[in-house]
């Protein structure tokens, strides 16, 4: 009799284990592939109390275990005691490192691999990676992903934007961004959670622009922008005080149906009032879900007031400063008129 036929006819835990070890067997993988990893642990310990040896399959089917219970520890000191662990042992405690948030822990064990002849695939790796990143490790991240490329180790969408967020993270918009264009390359689509990492990358490193073309090139790259993604080039525009943007980018994002939150309004407030425009700041409090018509209106006659011909003469022009800074020619084609029209008078010479 097998330990699941022993434990679910009702027969009890004993007469589970001794029936493995009567027949010499080990089936704590039954209990798994059913989610009883709370069993499987349970069959373990007791497997080593009968001086039961495990096979390589039990053990990595423990491992498993150990990692959805966050036992990293144990998971290690079991790796530790295993002849010829492969790369499945490998990344279940990795794996279980990555949820413990031991990412050195993750990085010495990918490290020590190659000791054991278990070459480092695309699962090790990428939950190596996926330490890091939790932790905003980026150098680590990307330590990894540059050992992928040089193994022959294509990655996949999900490593991509986990390196994406380790260096939205650790305030790497440039690297960042790379990073988001090597989806490209790898013929891999860059979904919203790619752009959502890369706009808040460049939203902590203040670079607004980068934020507001990202944010309207995600339609073109067959991604719908999100509330994150909009939060983000909002915040990009009031923490460099474009406070014309904001309230724009906030009737875009009513415009494809994501409702206002408290992040993004409160960034709208913010840039407005940093620029002392207390009339549209009235306005977005008085009646946040019907602003959109009144605050383009006073917008509008706001910009006719203060922005004069002789602004327009002193801005460089779009096409210099995209060849400047390597933006994009689909800058008219992206954009909402009202806001490539504002673009044109905020871009200022850059040194």
């Amino acid at each position: 009799m097998d330990v699941a036929a022993a434990l679910w006819k009702g027969q009890g835990f004993t007469t589970g284990i001794s029936a493995c070890a009567k027949h010499g067997e080990w089936q704590a993988s039954a209990c798994a592939k059913a989610g009883k990893w709370q069993l499987t642990l349970h069959l373990f310990d007791a497997m080593q109390a009968l001086r039961i040896e495990p096979d390589q399959i039990t053990s990595n089917t423990v491992l498993n275990g150990y990692q959805v219970a966050g036992l990293w520890r144990r998971a290690v000191a079991l790796l530790a005691s295993m002849a010829m662990p492969d790369e499945t042992s490998f990344t279940a405690v990795i794996s279980a490192c990555e949820d413990s948030g031991e990412w050195k822990a993750a990085m010495e064990l990918i490290a020590a691999m190659a000791k054991f002849k278990a070459r480092p695939q695309l699962l090790s790796r990428s939950a190596a990676l996926s330490a890091a990143e939790k932790a905003g490790e980026w150098t680590a991240a990307l330590l990894q992903l540059a050992e992928m490329e040089e193994a022959a180790t294509t990655p996949n969408e999900v490593v991509l934007n986990a390196a994406i967020s380790a260096c939205e993270k650790g305030r790497q918009w440039q690297r960042a961004s790379q990073l988001l264009g090597s989806l490209q390359r790898h013929k891999l689509r860059a979904d919203v959670i790619s752009f959502s990492a890369a706009l808040s990358a460049c939203e902590k490193g203040r670079r607004w622009l980068w934020a507001v073309e990202l944010l309207f090139a995600m339609p073109a790259a067959g991604s719908a922008a999100n509330e994150i993604s909009f939060n983000a080039a909002i915040s990009a525009c009031q923490k460099a005080g474009c406070w014309q943007l904001c309230p724009l980018l906030l009737n875009e994002m009513a415009l494809v149906r994501w409702e206002t939150t408290d992040i993004s309004l409160n960034s709208v407030l913010m840039a407005c009032e940093q620029g002392g425009r207390w009339p549209l700041v009235l306005q977005l409090l008085e009646d946040a879900s019907g602003f959109r018509v009144k605050v383009l209106e006073s917008l509008s006659k706001e910009l006719s007031k203060e922005l004069s011909e002789e602004m327009l003469s002193k801005t460089d022009n779009k096409e210099s400063f995209t060849k400047r800074d390597g933006i994009n020619d689909g800058f008219d084609k992206n954009l909402p008129v009202e806001i490539e029209n504002i673009l044109v008078l905020l871009i200022k010479p850059w040194s």
